[in-house]
């Protein structure tokens, strides 16, 4: 039985820095959910990635793919954003353990966040 770890929360929340203060990289291998859709689009700035509800199966079928290939070591799973990805691997994957977190950071420090970080992908986002 495996642990797969959801770590969710709004753009520059902390999600990765989350993963990569909690998580020994050798016993957990984290699974971002913006670069399977970046994939699977082609797109790389983040105002594309935000319309993709319709891409849920085709998401759920990618994570699948990535956490079989891990079957010895914990996963976690970087920004899911809709509520039918979560009940299809919980689906796909019954006997591992999830764990559900969700980063609150206050706006101000998200903007402060986005702002600092400067990234070309972020043309089109509002926080």
């Amino acid at each position: 039985m495996r642990t797969i770890y959801i770590v969710c929360g709004k753009a520059c929340s902390g999600k990765g820095h989350f993963y990569e203060t909690n998580f020994d990289t050798v016993e957990f291998t984290q699974i971002v959910v913006s670069d399977i859709v970046r994939d699977l689009i082609g797109k790389v700035d983040r105002s594309s990635l935000q319309a993709t509800s319709d891409l849920d199966i085709d998401i759920i079928d990618k994570l699948a793919e990535y956490i079989s290939l891990f079957p010895d070591t914990g996963v976690v799973i970087d920004g899911i954003r809709q509520l039918s990805i979560l009940e299809g691997l919980e689906y796909i994957f019954p006997d591992d353990t999830f764990i559900y977190c969700w980063l609150e950071i206050p706006t101000e420090i998200r903007k402060a966040r986005f702002i600092a970080r400067g990234d070309s992908k972020d043309k089109g986002i509002t926080l």
